[in-house]
Parts: structure tokens; sequence; C-alpha cells
């Protein structure tokens, strides 16, 4: 099965009321929204048996994936080993293969995104959240609203200033979770 399309049973803007936005410290999106669904497909399609999966992640792309080797068995996926066949590659490579072999690519690239993933992911730059404003208010608006609300209802006299200088994104711990919440449990690989 060359590609798998993960499904999850979960809401995403449901989770957030109930444990509050993803931050660049606690991202439990990426556990119920990919590694998760991924890792129970795989299950599924093998119990014990490898599965080779391949990744675009480069060494440019970040501090955190400088460090990253070009085959490793997945942390977070018991039954995966990653190839990660461009990690050398610098944007201008990437560019210069689409361009030179006449591939699609997403059409966000064309208005000005350095990185394409999940428009809402607190790793985004303050410049992606800014152009998800102007290019996709319909994602945007209610996402940036929610925020708000969120920051309000924990405290922030200034919300507006704390959403929209990226703040939010630094959340730990519980902050933001309310005392009568019941503990959710995730479906996990």
């Amino acid at each position: 099965i060359p590609f798998i399309t993960p499904k999850s049973s979960h809401d995403f803007f449901d989770l957030c009321k109930k444990i509050g936005p993803p931050s660049r410290i606690m991202r439990w999106c990426c556990t119920v929204f990919k590694t998760g669904p991924i890792g129970k497909k795989f299950n599924d399609l093998v119990k014990t048996a490898s599965i080779l999966t391949f990744y675009g992640i480069r060494h440019s792309e970040s501090n955190r994936r400088s460090n990253y080797e070009e085959i490793t068995d997945s942390p977070k996926i018991a039954q995966q080993t990653v190839a990660s066949p461009i990690i050398e590659w610098i944007d201008g490579d990437i560019w210069l293969y689409i361009l030179s072999h006449g591939l699609d690519f997403n059409e966000a690239y064309r208005y000005g995104f350095t990185r394409v993933g999940c428009w809402c992911c607190p790793s985004n730059s303050l410049w992606s959240f800014y152009l998800t404003r102007v290019y996709y208010p319909e994602l945007s608006e209610p996402w940036r609203d929610y925020l708000i609300d969120f920051a309000y209802e924990i405290g922030k006299d200034d919300a507006e200033d704390y959403i929209d200088d990226g703040k939010w994104k630094a959340r730990q711990g519980g902050q933001g979770l309310k005392q009568s919440q019941k503990t959710l449990v995730f479906d996990r690989a």
C-alpha cells in the first residue's frame, strides 16, 4: 500500500474545547490526528513486520531536524522504519527538482508559505498565520476566535495580543483545563 490516509474519530475543535489548544510543548494533535491513526493502521496491516515509510523532512527545516538521521526506527510507531532520502536537500534543491520535473505542488506555496502542513500548527511561524488569515479566512477566523476566547478563559487581559503575538503557542501543563473535565482516553497504536 503506497499511501495511507489515516482517519481519527476525534474532532479537532471539540478536543481543543476539552483540553485546550495544542502548543509547541504539548502537541497532542500530532498523536491524535497523525501518529496515532497511522500507527493503528500499520498495526492493522501487519502485526510483526516492519513498514518502511519515506519522509520529506530535511536538516535545513529546523534546529531539531538538523540532528535527524537519514534512516531510523520511528520513536512513536513501533513497526515503522523511516527513510529520509532528501534530508540533505535545501529549499533550492526542492524547487529545482519540482520545477525541472514539472511536478504539481501545493497552491499555498504560490501565496508565500514556506512550509505547508497543518494550517493551525503551533509550530507555524507568525508569517504562516498571517498568510492563513489573508488567503484562508474560512479556516483562520474560527480558529483565532476560539484562541481569543481561550485566552480570556485562562485570564489573559490582553487576549488578542496574546494570540496575535503567538504567545499561546508556549502553553504548558494543564493551563486552561477546567477542574470538572473528565480524563480523555486517546486510541494509541
